[in-house]
């Protein structure tokens, strides 16, 4: 697991996040188009990742392996409400994350840090 010492503050006078991923209570998590874009090369599905240590999600291209998420076209969502649940991650109301690393392939949000807008 990748030590994650240097970790930048988002400033909130910044205007907001560029790059989020939202989780909804249903159980989905979305990815807007500059995210899916600019981290993800707009890929058709993703393998997601948790870290305990940290309490981080890593979004991976897929490559379309057993392990993958589809991502649906229209809405850039992933159903993963088994992931989310087991990792206790379910918010109450949407949530919107910023991503704080991109580490290789794979982009890391902290699930203890909300986006500002």
């Amino acid at each position: 697991m990748v030590e994650r010492d240097n970790v930048e503050v988002w400033d909130s006078s910044s205007g907001g996040p560029k790059r989020y991923i939202s989780i909804y209570p249903r159980g989905r998590i979305g990815i807007p188009k500059t995210t899916h874009v600019e981290c993800l090369d707009e890929c058709g599905s993703v393998i997601l990742k948790f870290s305990v240590d940290s309490n981080e999600i890593g979004i991976q291209p897929g490559k379309n392996s057993k392990k993958s998420f589809q991502i649906d076209e229209n809405n850039r969502t992933i159903t993963a409400s088994k992931f989310l649940t087991h990792y206790d991650l379910i918010p109450e109301e949407t949530e919107r994350y910023p991503v704080i690393d991109i580490d290789e392939d794979t982009i890391w949000i902290d699930v203890n840090r909300l986006a500002v807008d």
